[in-house]
């Protein structure tokens, strides 16, 4: 006698699909290749509730003209990261993915970066610093000043292979990756903690202070002066 089977219905899910379809590009043969500066580039990023994810991509000479692998990417997100509102998770994929890849991207006339959350392209394209006012989203930006890029958008379900690798992620955050939380001087390369208010009304010297060094400074200069006639 055969054992009684449990039929259950079939439901197509998207994220399912689209996962899959991801991860069935990133395994086809032959997908990857050799980075080569002069050749069209976009980067890929995605961010999901767990993790973030990228796919460098290059298209290949005609004929065949097909975009190729060069680097793929992803991470978990830290206990910080996962409280983030979704503008400033996406911002943050865009720019971890930038600099696990810098090593390409660094110095190239233009890349593309491709995202499919249509609110950071303006973010990215459009605004100046000082016209955004989230103060993570200041941090995030900063931190790639020195590339060259235009961001494009892309509909979800065709960002496949990024979108697999955010919803399943494989690294753990490390502490380089806290992109977000940490200031940046973009002059002198120095990371540092944002300083409060009362911090900076402490260490800026006063009225009092500021005369006493303008007057120490013009008797340095008299006393060099009356020196260099007495030699």
């Amino acid at each position: 006698m055969k054992s009684p089977r449990l039929w259950l219905p079939f439901v197509r899910c998207s994220a399912l699909e689209t996962t899959l379809c991801g991860l069935q590009f990133l395994i086809s043969a032959p997908t990857l290749a050799y980075f080569d500066a002069n050749k069209e580039t976009r980067l890929h990023t995605d961010a999901s509730t767990v993790g973030l994810g990228f796919v460098l991509l290059q298209k290949s000479a005609e004929p065949e003209a097909e975009w190729k692998i060069v680097q793929a990417g992803s991470r978990f997100l830290s206990d910080v990261e996962g409280r983030y509102a979704v503008v400033e998770l996406e911002c943050l994929a865009v720019v971890w993915d930038i600099k696990k890849c810098s090593l390409f991207l660094s110095g190239l006339p233009h890349f593309t970066v491709v995202t499919d959350h249509s609110p950071l392209i303006p973010i990215l394209n459009t605004y100046r610093l000082d016209e955004k006012e989230n103060p993570r989203l200041q941090r995030l930006r900063t931190r790639i000043l020195s590339f060259h890029f235009t961001a494009q958008w892309l509909k979800g379900t065709k960002n496949e292979a990024a979108d697999a690798l955010s919803r399943h992620p494989h690294n753990l955050p490390e502490d380089e990756d806290n992109l977000a939380e940490v200031e940046v001087d973009v002059f002198a390369g120095i990371s540092y903690i944002a300083p409060s208010i009362s911090q900076i009304r402490n260490a800026a010297p006063t009225l009092q202070e500021q005369d006493n060094l303008r007057i120490q400074e013009v008797c340095g200069n008299m006393l060099q002066s009356m020196m260099f006639f007495k030699a």
